[in-house]
């Protein structure tokens, strides 16, 4: 479920999950291990890095699966744009006159799909 909450969740309950991680990396690996290498030394990655791979996982399945249901409430772009973009953008995302529109999963979703760092 953290697919649907990453994009819209606080910086402060983000960094209180991370918190928690910490504390239990911490008992777990000794308190003088800095939280990087605890983190790589058990495998595993920062909360935040986990949530943002599942949501491109999960986003990705969405737009390469046109029987999902989400496929169509994607906001494509199907007209042909005016001037020509040195990169194409996939998805024409509307006008967010409030932050919690801008931050759902589909909006944010397409905003960093058509971004440069969607890898």
């Amino acid at each position: 479920a953290c697919q649907v909450f990453h994009y819209s969740l606080p910086e402060y309950l983000s960094n209180s999950m991370e918190k928690i991680q910490k504390r239990a990396l911490r008992i777990i690996y000794g308190y003088n291990l800095p939280y990087r290498e605890a983190l790589s030394l058990s495998g595993l990655e920062t909360l935040f890095q986990s949530r943002e791979r599942h949501c491109k996982i999960f986003f990705k399945k969405i737009i390469f699966n046109e029987s999902d249901n989400l496929y169509h409430f994607l906001p494509f772009n199907n007209t042909k744009p005016n001037v020509t973009l040195r990169k194409k953008r996939r998805f024409n995302v509307p006008v967010c006159k409030t932050n919690r529109y801008k931050n759902s999963f589909l909006i944010a979703g397409s905003l960093k799909y058509d971004s440069d760092n969607f890898n």
